[in-house]
């Protein structure tokens, strides 16, 4: 069987995250052995964190999505930092890395 990576998943997804650990076993079942997890938001880093505390095969990331940008806490950042701190697998995941102008939401400035 070909071994799968998906590179880009939201497994702590509200809509799903009850079912993520039959959702994995599932998936690994059809060949994907590792799940990068996206977190999204500053409210969804623990999930994520979590969720590669108790599965071996999903990797880590953090990051800010565009469409949360405004949800942030003043401290966000420094709470990024201590998640990257404490979890030393992880990886950036939904980078603000590009000008985003839908929904209303910002443009990024530098």
């Amino acid at each position: 069987m070909m071994r799968l990576f998906d590179a880009h998943c939201h497994l702590q997804d509200p809509r799903i995250f009850s079912k993520a650990q039959q959702i994995i076993k599932t998936t690994q079942d059809t060949g994907v052995v590792y799940f990068v997890v996206n977190g999204v938001c500053e409210q969804d880093w623990h999930s994520v964190k979590h969720m590669a505390e108790t599965f071996p095969c999903v990797i880590p990331c953090f990051g800010l999505h565009p469409w949360y940008v405004k949800e942030r806490s003043p401290s966000w950042f420094k709470t990024l930092r201590e998640y990257f701190d404490s979890t030393p697998s992880a990886a950036v995941g939904e980078v603000i890395v590009w000008f985003y102008d839908q929904r209303g939401a910002w443009k990024l400035k530098r």
